[in-house]
């Protein structure tokens, strides 16, 4: 199985922040399942609940293109 780190925005930080998290590949070419990792320990409220199947797009932050997960997927 395809593992990739794929960037969860933190919510209730007043500016953008991003947290890297392992994933897991699902289906091509874009739906991955967060780690199931405890997200308290990791800091932050993430957008998507560790576990969650995301569907993940290329986003250009601070000047870099990085897979980020942009909505839940079904």
């Amino acid at each position: 199985m395809k593992t990739q780190i794929v960037y969860v925005k933190l919510m209730d930080e007043g500016i953008d922040v991003w947290r890297p998290v392992e994933s897991s590949l699902v289906a091509e070419p874009n739906i991955f399942r967060l780690a199931n990792t405890d997200s308290s320990t990791e800091g932050g409220t993430w957008e998507f609940r560790p576990g969650s199947l995301v569907e993940v797009e290329m986003k250009t932050i601070n000047d870099e293109e990085l897979p980020v997960a942009v909505r839940l997927s079904r």
